[in-house]
């Protein structure tokens, strides 16, 4: 199926971006959110009005089986994984440029010396004024993993007020109640998702089978717990029948694979 993207704006409009077609414009804050291709951009109207600051902000939901690109009004990129939630303003007025983060997503700041862009989780904050990086932090994980590619953050916990900053080529993962841990990563192994691959290194097949459930909004059930620990290092497309992907991953193991309806049972 096809997954439905939606735009619930700050005045409570909802939009499915996969239908919309045409500019929806917001006078109040002067801009407009134009949708494209899967890409939604907020840009600045040509109408010289006087923008008023907006209370509450746009949320744009990716369900399981989805992905979207969003372009904010001060050209940050942001590139949204499966199963993600991502609030952000019209505009940024203040000093600093926030945004709220569930699930994973990548994103190619504008530099800005003066104002920090900040990406807050439920665990983190992470603090920059303009680099390229991944944040994934999936409810059900319990874990925030924050990948440097370009310029440097910092990240800090929420619970214990502990900073670290990070150069390119590292991650960084927070769990809630155990502080941080810093470590050295081929980043695309983490941020291969954005162009429709998965590349993995060494990954149990319970996490690669975590991914797939996201890829194609599918539940995963294992019939033995030891399948679980079973290790692979490949590199994967997306394909759009996920029978192909399966069958890759049994012509190189003993597992196999049954589907049953919304549901993949690994033998």
């Amino acid at each position: 199926g096809k997954a439905t993207v939606t735009l619930e704006m700050a005045s409570g409009l909802k939009y499915r971006l996969d239908t919309l077609s045409s500019v929806v414009r917001n006078n109040r804050a002067n801009v407009a959110f134009d949708n494209n291709g899967g890409i939604l951009k907020v840009k600045e109207q040509d109408s010289a009005g006087n923008s008023l600051q907006e209370t509450g902000c746009n949320t744009i939901n990716v369900p399981y089986g989805g992905t979207y690109s969003v372009e904010l009004c001060d050209g940050t990129k942001v590139y949204l994984n499966s199963g993600t939630k991502l609030e952000f303003p019209s505009r940024f007025d203040g000093d600093v440029r926030s945004v709220s983060l569930k699930g994973e997503a990548y994103f190619e700041v504008a530099h800005d010396t003066t104002r920090p862009f900040v990406v807050e989780t439920e665990q983190a904050k992470v603090k920059v004024l303009g680099t390229s990086f991944d944040v994934s932090a999936y409810e059900e994980e319990g874990k925030t993993w924050t990948t440097l590619e370009e310029g440097m953050v910092e990240i800090e916990s929420l619970d214990r007020g502990e900073k670290i900053r990070m150069v390119p080529g590292e991650q960084i993962c927070l769990i809630e109640g155990k502080g941080m841990e810093k470590y050295k990563v081929e980043t695309a192994l983490f941020t291969s998702w954005r162009s429709g691959r998965l590349v993995f290194k060494d990954m149990r097949l319970e996490d690669l089978m975590r991914n797939m459930a996201r890829w194609y909004d599918v539940k995963v059930e294992f019939y033995r717990e030891e399948a679980k620990d079973i290790v692979f290092t490949g590199d994967v497309k997306k394909y759009e029948d996920l029978n192909e992907v399966l069958e890759i991953i049994e012509l190189t193991s003993d597992v196999h694979f049954t589907i049953e309806e919304l549901r993949i049972i690994v033998h």
